[in-house]
C-alpha cells in the first residue's frame, strides 16, 4: 500500500459516508508525511504534531497559529486533540472518543462554513478533516501525490 492509495482510499470511503474508517487513513497518511518532514530521532508523536503545527492554516482555513480549545476541562491544543484523542484512540481501541463527534458543515447565504462545536461532545468540523486530508496531497515531502478532491 503507498500514500496515494490511503489517500485514494481515505476519499472512498469518506464519500460512501464511512467518515471515521476514512479519517483513520487520512491520519496514517499524516503519521506518514510527517515522518518524512521530521526524521528520526524526532519521536513518531512529536513528528505528528509538527507536521499538524506547520499546516494548521490549511487544516482550520484561518491564519498560522497555535490553536487550543477547551477539551474535557482544559486548554487543549488542537494537535493534541489529533493525536491524543483521535489517532491514538482510533487506531488503538478501533472507534471514536464519546467525547469527539464530527459536525457537517454549516451552509448559509451560498456559502458552506466548518463550525468547531465547543460544547460535550466537541463537535469537531468534517471539513477540518478534509483540509488535512488537502495538507497531506499537497505537502513538498509528497511530490505533488495531489488527486481530485472530495
Amino acid at each position: 500500500m503507498s500514500l496515494i492509495d490511503l489517500i485514494e482510499d481515505a476519499k472512498m470511503l469518506w464519500c460512501a459516508g464511512r467518515k471515521e474508517s476514512a479519517f483513520v487513513l487520512v491520519l496514517i497518511a499524516v503519521a506518514a508525511t510527517s515522518r518524512k518532514r521530521f526524521p528520526k530521532p524526532i519521536s513518531d508523536r512529536d513528528a505528528f504534531k509538527r507536521f499538524v503545527l506547520s499546516v494548521m492554516d490549511t487544516i482550520t482555513g484561518g491564519p498560522k497559529y497555535n490553536v487550543a480549545f477547551p477539551f474535557k476541562g482544559v486548554k487543549t491544543p488542537l494537535e493534541d486533540i489529533l493525536y491524543h484523542h483521535l489517532r491514538c484512540q482510533l487506531v488503538h481501541e478501533g472507534e471514536m472518543p464519546e467525547s469527539i463527534v464530527f459536525t457537517a458543515p454549516v451552509r448559509g447565504k451560498g456559502k458552506s462554513f466548518n463550525v468547531l462545536r465547543l460544547n460535550d461532545p466537541l463537535g469537531f468540523p468534517e471539513g477540518w478533516v478534509l483540509n488535512l486530508l488537502r495538507s497531506v496531497e499537497s505537502a513538498p515531502e509528497n511530490n505533488g501525490i495531489g488527486g481530485k478532491g472530495v
